[in-house]
């Protein structure tokens, strides 16, 4: 791949559960850190495991998870693999809970859904909260705690960025 000059590379290992139970047939993707796309991506087995190989010593990457109904999507911070050993990745989701939600659709200029768009909310003070990516459509969800308004942030490769402040209800 381009990814491992040669073929070579290291394993990593994303391991998704809720409650301590494994959570299976979750969408799991390999993201570049810097600009957001997919370089590869898993469902998780029965166990709750998603196993990539060939992936390159260096790779910086965020692991983006897309459960199946009645649990949050999750998308991790920034992580780099290091050693020869591989890269064993927990990632534990909560179940979906009926409450607030701020939902999103990207478009471009010309009204067509962008995807690979990373989507920040940050509350009043500027702690961010969740992180999340657009789906293949520009739709993102995003679940927040109150109906408080919440400063939320997008960015997308090749586009200017945009920012606003919304609240709970709002799309």
């Amino acid at each position: 791949s381009s990814d491992c000059p040669g073929g070579r590379g290291f394993g990593v290992t994303v391991t998704v559960t809720s409650d301590g139970q494994p959570v299976a047939n979750a969408d799991v993707k390999l993201k570049d850190a810097s600009t957001f796309s997919a370089f590869i991506g898993k469902k998780t087995d029965a166990a709750g495991n998603a196993f990539f190989q060939k992936i390159a010593i260096g790779k910086r990457f965020l692991v983006d998870v897309r459960p199946p109904s009645g649990f949050e999507s999750f998308t991790s911070d920034e992580y780099v693999l290091q050693q020869a050993s591989g890269l064993s990745i927990p990632i534990e989701l909560e179940k979906r809970q009926q409450g607030n939600f701020i939902l999103l659709k990207v478009v471009s200029d010309k009204d067509a859904p962008v995807d690979e768009v990373v989507v920040q909310a940050f509350d009043v003070n500027g702690k961010a909260l969740q992180k999340a990516f657009a789906d293949k459509d520009g739709k993102v969800s995003l679940s927040v705690s109150s109906r408080r308004p919440y400063y939320v942030t997008v960015y997308a490769e090749g586009f200017l960025p945009f920012s606003s402040t919304l609240s709970p209800g709002s799309e």
